[in-house]
């Protein structure tokens, strides 16, 4: 039961559409496609700014994707040129600000990634590339830090339960992030130079910008404005302009910068290179039960969401072992997918039933036809779907949201900032009506 490797059988390394974001390595840059104009438009704020980066665009539009692979290139840059351009270095972890994390908690653990990429780097410098008239960086390949960080930065912090306040052990994390400061300081003195670039993912998940805001402005002083760290935030739902509008982060954070979906002609592109990239040995001998053409056809029913159309294509294929099929021909594999995806529909449509009336249905599809309407809309939106007043429009939006049509997302600074998004369900369901002509 367990020796039942889907895509290994099919001659893939491993599922080639996981929705997961793309990695700062190799197979990152090359599974990235259609975003040549992003990249370099990001490329160019971090490497001329101090100031955060900001990346605001729809949920699954691959932000955190395109933040990986340019800070990738930048590393790749500067082993190609022999350090003479700026040196960008990966942290490991993509990070999410909290509700119930403190400003403090959040710190240490970017200070202990940071530390863990300058010992991973150390490694490619050290092996692939020496930098002849950098003093800073040959001395901290060679500090006794590195050999410490090494070991792990958790273990020089490791809390004591029989330490208190103010003993040895508290002074530790002290030293540890002076000694961190002081060494990103020394190999990233000035701007140009570059830093550890870290990332920080999902502000929409605080759900009110004056939350994503006030974390941010507690870490100011005190972590991101320390030199050698440079940052990249991305955010949805217009939550960033909510961030950058506070007086005490004025030059902490760039405008944003948009992030748009992929164009449906690179949708094909994407399932080519995953192909590609994840195959086991020649693509010829690879399988799926799909074409790209199904992958396109999908992508452009979920309106253009890249971690959606993925996640359901993943599902598809795993639905297709368990009804033990396995379609040859194009036709054949584009006829069971369009059979599947109207069953995935029906199923979503005969769940909605009983707790949507007619008149909060009503309202989806006319958000959904609406031609000054692109998938997002907001409350002060009423009198174009023929409501009087939000309080008439609201409890209708609120049921679909109950049903996992729309998502709303909350802005308690600007309520002309109120956000609602269909979702993948509800493109999914408009689909279902329009090809199969429900009521």
């Amino acid at each position: 039961m367990f020796d039942n490797n889907v895509y290994s059988a099919w001659g893939f390394s491993e599922s080639p559409f996981s929705s997961m974001p793309l990695l700062p390595n190799k197979m990152g840059e090359s599974l990235l496609v259609g975003r040549d104009g992003e990249m370099r438009s990001l490329a160019l704020r971090i490497l001329n700014s101090n100031a955060a980066a900001c990346l605001d665009g729809p949920v699954g539009a691959g932000k955190t994707s395109l933040a990986n692979v340019v800070i990738y290139k930048g590393l790749q840059s500067h082993l190609l040129k022999k350090g003479t351009s700026p040196l960008l270095i990966p942290c490991g972890k993509t990070f999410q600000i909290k509700e119930n994390e403190s400003a403090e908690d959040f710190k240490l653990i970017v200070l202990m990634e940071v530390a863990q990429a300058l010992v991973d780097v150390a490694k490619t410098l050290g092996e692939d590339f020496r930098i002849e008239d950098s003093i800073a960086v040959k001395a901290w390949l060679q500090s006794p830090l590195l050999s410490e960080w090494s070991r792990g930065a958790a273990s020089l912090i490791k809390p004591n339960p029989a330490s208190q306040e103010g003993t040895v052990q508290g002074l530790s994390q002290v030293a540890f992030e002076s000694n961190l400061t002081r060494w990103l300081g020394k190999i990233f003195p000035e701007k140009q130079s570059g830093g550890v670039v870290c990332v920080i993912d999902n502000l929409e998940l605080l759900e009110k910008s004056a939350d994503a805001r006030n974390k941010i402005e507690n870490l100011r002083d005190t972590l991101f404005n320390i030199n050698g760290i440079k940052w990249i935030f991305c955010g949805a739902h217009g939550i960033l302009q909510g961030v950058v509008t506070s007086q005490r982060l004025a030059g902490y954070l760039q405008e944003p910068l948009p992030i748009k979906p992929l164009k449906l002609d690179d949708a094909r592109e994407v399932f080519v290179r995953r192909i590609r990239e994840f195959a086991s040995g020649d693509i010829s001998g690879c399988y799926l039960p799909l074409t790209s053409e199904d992958f396109h056809t999908l992508y452009m029913t979920l309106h253009q969401n890249l971690r959606n159309t993925l996640s359901y294509v993943e599902e598809y294929c795993l639905s297709i072992v368990e009804r033990s099929l396995q379609p040859k021909s194009d036709k054949e594999k584009s006829e069971i997918f369009f059979s599947w995806m109207i069953s995935r529909a029906k199923t979503i449509h005969e769940g909605i039933k009983p707790h949507a009336g007619v008149r909060a249905m009503e309202l989806f599809y006319a958000i959904t036809r609406h031609p000054e309407i692109n998938g997002e809309f907001s409350p002060s939106d009423f009198e174009k779907f023929g409501f009087q007043s939000i309080p008439a429009f609201r409890p209708h939006v609120k049921t679909l949201e109950t049903c996992g049509l729309v998502v709303a997302q909350k802005d308690d600074i600007d309520q002309r900032r109120n956000t609602i998004s269909i979702t993948a369900k509800g493109w999914l369901l408009d689909w279902y009506k329009l090809t199969q002509k429900t009521n």
